[in-house]
């Protein structure tokens, strides 16, 4: 069984070759090359999907942003889902983005998608700014004022902090004690 690295470097390089054989196959055309070529594009595009659900929080975040780049809008429906619910939103928001730059899907004749995914990209708190290239930058959450800090969610994560520095030091000092024993 691979170890969860070995499994995090397959992942990066599925990603990686997604990218890198991502081409703009014309629909009419059909040769066996290009029809090999479209099957494979099928497959690594399924693969990113199934890596978009993975727990590794990294690999899930490239796997985003790699579905965007294919500028499809078929993919939009599933990164939407992410830009609503996933904890890698601002991903989500750049490879929605991304993917509404494909053509119009045939049965979105209203624009209902693209409407869609600015309603949701305004809830976002801020909406994705180009920086140039295929890169964007959005704040993922509304900036909480000074006055009302630290917020719960901070305090819990600073008193879980000191445990676990806690927690280090008595490791430590009881290694120390039992090398000088």
């Amino acid at each position: 069984m691979p170890s969860a690295q070995e499994a995090r470097w397959a992942a990066e390089l599925t990603i990686l070759a997604a990218e890198d054989n991502r081409l703009d196959l014309p629909a009419g055309l059909h040769t066996p090359v290009i029809d090999a070529l479209r099957a494979k594009q099928d497959e690594e595009m399924r693969v990113l999907l199934t890596l978009t659900r993975s727990s590794d929080a990294v690999g899930q975040k490239r796997a985003m942003r790699a579905l965007g780049r294919y500028e499809n809008r078929a993919f939009s429906a599933t990164l939407l889902q992410f830009l609503a619910t996933g904890p890698a939103r601002t991903e989500a928001a750049i490879a929605v983005v991304l993917s509404l730059r494909g053509d119009p899907l045939p049965i979105d004749r209203t624009g209902q998608q693209v409407q869609m995914a600015f309603e949701l990209l305004a809830q976002l708190g801020s909406t994705p700014r180009h920086l140039g290239g295929d890169r964007f930058i959005a704040k993922p959450r509304r900036d909480i004022p000074e006055t009302e800090k630290p917020t719960p969610a901070m305090r819990r994560a600073q008193l879980t902090n000191i445990k676990k520095a806690q927690a280090a030091v008595r490791k430590r000092r009881a290694t120390k004690a039992r090398a000088k024993t």
